[in-house]
This record gives C-alpha cells, sequence and structure tokens, in this order.
C-alpha cells in the first residue's frame, strides 16, 4: 500500500479543481489525482504528497494529498452515500479538511456547496451524516456554566481526535496546545483548535 510519495513531477493537467499529476520516483511513474494546488512544483521539479489508493476491478488509483489529515478526510467523506472519490477530492480541493471541520461545527451546509459536484442536498446529506458522526464518536456536550470543567472536556476532546484517526500522543499534545492558547475554550472550540494544529503539523513528514 502506497502512503506516501516523494519524486519529480513528470507531467501535470489541471481538470478544473483537480490536478492529474505523474510523480517519478525509482524509475517509476505514479498517476495521481490530486485537489488541485496540491503540486505547487512546476515539471521538473521535485514534490511530495501523502496519497491513498483504491483498488477496483478496473485496477487501482492513487489519489494525493497535502496533508494527512486531508487523507483522513477523504475517507471519511466516502463513507457517506452519494460521494465518490472525485466528490471528496472537490470538497477537500475547496475547503481542506480543517475547512470542512469548521462547516460541520458550524452545521453551515452551505459552505459545502462551493466544491464543484455538490448541490444543496447533497451538502446538507453530507453535513448531516457527517456531523452526527463526530457528535456521537466525540460525545459533544456544551461546557457547564459552573465549576470546572476544563479537565473532562479536554479528555472528550482528546477521544474526540483519536475517534478520527489521529494517534493518542498526537491527540494530546494538540488538545494541550489548544488548552494553553484557549484557556476557557468550550470543548467544541478545543477540538477545532486540536484539528488545525494536527493539519498545521502533518503537513511536514
Amino acid at each position: 500500500m502506497i502512503g506516501y510519495l516523494s519524486g519529480t513531477v513528470q507531467w501535470l493537467e489541471p481538470q478544473g479543481n483537480l490536478d492529474e499529476v505523474i510523480l517519478t520516483t525509482g524509475g517509476v511513474g505514479y498517476l495521481v489525482l490530486c485537489p488541485a494546488r496540491v503540486i505547487e512544483a512546476s515539471i521538473g521539479e521535485e514534490a511530495q504528497i501523502w496519497i491513498h489508493s483504491i483498488t477496483r476491478d478496473d485496477g487501482t488509483k492513487l489519489y494525493g494529498f497535502a496533508a494527512r489529515s486531508d487523507v483522513k478526510g477523504f475517507l471519511m467523506l466516502l463513507n457517506v452515500p452519494g460521494v465518490g472519490a472525485k466528490v471528496a477530492l472537490a470538497l477537500i480541493a475547496a475547503l481542506g479538511w480543517q475547512g470542512l471541520m469548521d462547516a460541520l461545527i458550524a452545521g453551515d451546509s452551505a459552505r459545502l456547496t462551493q466544491a464543484d459536484g455538490v448541490g444543496k442536498k447533497l451538502a446538507e446529506r453530507i453535513s448531516h451524516e457527517m456531523a452526527a458522526k463526530i457528535e456521537k464518536l466525540s460525545g459533544l456536550q456544551p461546557a457547564t456554566a459552573t465549576g470546572n470543567s476544563s479537565a473532562p472536556q479536554d479528555v472528550e476532546a482528546i477521544s474526540a481526535l483519536c475517534n478520527l484517526g489521529y494517534a493518542s500522543n498526537q491527540a494530546k499534545q494538540a488538545i494541550a496546545r489548544a488548552r494553553k492558547q484557549a484557556p476557557k475554550a468550550s470543548l467544541e472550540t478545543l477540538i477545532t483548535l486540536g484539528l488545525q494544529f494536527l493539519h498545521d503539523g502533518s503537513k511536514t513528514p
């Protein structure tokens, strides 16, 4: 299973909000479909991308992303009925994983229609199904008005990030940074900040 590629851009062709790229490494050229602008290098220059591969009867296709967190978002989107690889890529291209999470937490389904191929009904379905899944996994609860809720909120936030696929130590570090930056943050804000820190950190392998 290919999870990451580093090599020379042999060929690059924009296709709307997506790019097809051939990345050559070790004498082999890999054809990868990416959200637009993931590959910032020109032909002949070096580039690095995170990869998720899907194998079907007609062969194996590689999908490339700028950050590991975008791969996780891509996989979550594929579990929504009616969302295929191209729609999932379009959402990542338009919003990025962090932007998508922000829209879901805010209940802003209209923001999802920025992606090509995503109309109002599909945006509402994605928002409903993914937000429900995130809430179920994270156990989102409003902060209590009295008492010290920071510790239990931190545990809930760490659990939420772990259930979204992040390693326990990564989740703990991200929430610790979030709590330091926003000592009185609500659970939802902690998760959003934690995801931002994880996203920024995943850009460098």
